[in-house]
């Protein structure tokens, strides 16, 4: 690893290597990599509980890690694409089961975080939700993939399985959505 502006780059084929072998402090670098982004893109697709939707993507990834190759890009999308599918699960999943919220008693014990980091994080992914939900679940998903994973559309293509030039046309229409709410509402507002 080494520094860079005040975060810390991970040599990526290193940690991979290291996390196929089970080094845990390799697992973190990889996790590094990836957990701002699963739950942001969670976060923007308006999961309720990101955190446990990103736990199940995790969980995923460790166990199949092994049959993973390719190389800091590829794995960022083959992360999403995962996330993609446990984001369906759940959804589906929460239609045939009511929500169980979690006590208050068991929240103690929870890992501190950066309040500041977590907040401005949070105000971002809730303006991406906000815009995203004004877009059907398809242009959604094209748009969060290209932001979140900065995948291609031909790579969006393969992963959601849609033709490319319907990955095309969703982005497009996405788009032209967008432009349009922005120009009719002005600035947004999340109330």
């Amino acid at each position: 690893m080494t520094a860079m502006a005040g975060r810390i780059e991970v040599d990526f084929p290193t940690a991979l290597a290291n996390a196929k072998r089970g080094d845990e402090a390799a697992w973190r670098d990889l996790f590094q990599i990836i957990s701002g982004r699963v739950v942001g893109f969670l976060v923007v697709r308006g999961m309720r509980d990101p955190e446990d939707v990103a736990g199940e993507v995790f969980a995923d990834v460790v166990r199949s890690i092994k049959r993973f190759h390719g190389d800091r890009r590829d794995f960022l999308a083959w992360t999403l694409t995962i996330a993609h599918r446990r984001m369906v699960d759940a959804v589906r999943s929460s239609v045939r089961r009511p929500e169980d919220p979690t006590p208050a008693d068991q929240l103690d014990g929870r890992d501190p975080v950066d309040v500041e980091d977590a907040a401005l994080g949070l105000v971002g992914a809730e303006r991406a939700r906000l815009l995203l939900e004004r877009l059907t679940p398809e242009q959604a998903d094209v748009l969060a993939l290209r932001i979140y994973g900065e995948l291609t559309l031909p790579e969006i293509a393969r992963r959601l399985d849609k033709p490319l030039t319907a990955v095309t046309s969703l982005q497009h229409r996405g788009l032209e959505a967008l432009r349009r709410h922005l120009e009719a509402e002005g600035p947004l507002s999340s109330e």
